[in-house]
């Protein structure tokens, strides 16, 4: 039940990942046209007072930070998504294995006593199954900031990878080919 569930929950947290990444993206920009539109209105404040463009350049602010809201307002949505989404199919697991599970009990397979520490064993994975989709948000909203991206690129992180399995293969040989002598040396094998 976990080899059919898990891939679906990877798949829905992927497709979800890569929403967040594209809104975080907009919402950059969007930040920079706010930045970019306060900077004129407070820079060239006398030119806007002289010809009266305090409502033009009021309606121009109000257009920006819209924009912005709407992206930030987008961003939560698969934010908000990928913990109920993960919790159900998480359920939908559990409700299989306990069907499995007391048919086993009704054929006398099973005790009662190992139904329900199995049970309990289960219950105690969904807290991780909660953090691990609730920290995808988060580390999406923080590999955007441009403090993150230059702290990796000191560090000689990639920050243009493909998000495919080419693009992981391609990677991986990179890194085969750059630790080449380490690798001989330690008669280490790919698989």
């Amino acid at each position: 039940v976990a080899l059919v569930i898990a891939p679906l929950v990877a798949l829905f947290v992927r497709l979800l990942s890569h929403r967040l990444r594209r809104m975080a993206r907009a919402s950059q920009h969007a930040l920079g046209d706010v930045v970019h539109v306060l900077e004129e209105t407070i820079e060239c404040h006398r030119v806007v007072k002289v010809f009266g463009g305090q409502e033009y350049e009021a309606q121009r602010f109000q257009r920006a930070i819209g924009s912005l809201r709407g992206f930030n307002m987008k961003q939560k949505v698969p934010e908000a998504l990928i913990t109920p989404v993960t919790h159900f199919l998480a359920a939908a697991a559990m409700a299989v294995i306990v069907y499995v599970a007391l048919q086993e009990s009704l054929a006398a397979r099973t005790t009662v006593g190992e139904f329900a520490s199995f049970f309990t064993a289960m219950l105690m994975l969904f807290a991780p199954i909660k953090h691990l989709t609730q920290v995808n948000a988060a580390l999406q909203r923080g590999l955007r900031k441009p403090e993150v991206r230059v702290l990796f690129a000191r560090q000689g992180a990639e920050s243009t990878l493909e998000n495919t399995p080419d693009g992981f293969t391609r990677l991986m040989q990179g890194e085969y080919l750059r630790y080449q002598a380490l690798i001989r040396e330690g008669g280490i094998k790919p698989e």
